[in-house]
């Protein structure tokens, strides 16, 4: 009984349901057009959307405002938060805790996958990662600068979609 105190009416909502998490680093709401990303926006204009936040600028790197989202943890000031976190235990890291449910995880990015040591923090949190020369590159172009966010999203879901399991896939 103890424990139905902390239950709301959105507790259990998302049981067993995939989740595909977006750091969408340097967004702009321009991008965000019912003719042209489609999807995009019905995912803006529909659910949840939380328009009271805060969204500190960390002076260290892009990796500070990662790892506020995968750990819900705050970065220390300066710090590489999450390169020092792949020393440490993360049991509460985003792709650990779903996995505790029996969700495959994993974690994409289309740059080097040493970028930020991602390599190291990315599995201490629970995700198979995969980046630029340890596989991504196999599937996509990674020899040209900027690379492409709408080829690592069009050649991923491979790794996931057609599981058995439910997923948990992080992009970034």
């Amino acid at each position: 009984i103890e424990e139905e105190k902390y239950q709301t009416n959105y507790t259990g909502m998302f049981e067993g349901k995939n989740l595909i998490f977006i750091t969408a680093e340097g967004f702009d709401a321009i991008a965000i057009d019912p003719e042209i990303t489609p999807t995009l926006y019905k995912m803006a204009n529909s659910g949840f959307t939380f328009t009271n936040y805060f969204q500190p600028l960390y002076p260290i790197s892009t990796s500070d405002g990662e790892y506020l989202n995968v750990t819900s943890l705050i970065p220390k000031e300066g710090v590489w938060s999450f390169k020092k976190s792949g020393k440490i235990s993360m049991p509460y890291g985003i792709g650990n805790i779903f996995q505790k449910y029996g969700y495959i995880t994993y974690g994409f990015h289309n740059h080097h996958y040493k970028y930020y040591d991602r390599h190291i923090s990315h599995p201490n949190i629970g995700l198979k990662y995969i980046g630029c020369y340890n596989g991504l590159e196999k599937k996509m172009n990674c020899k040209h600068w900027p690379n492409s966010d709408n080829e690592m999203m069009q050649v991923t879901p491979e790794y996931y979609i057609d599981s058995d399991k439910p997923f948990m896939t992080y992009y970034m």
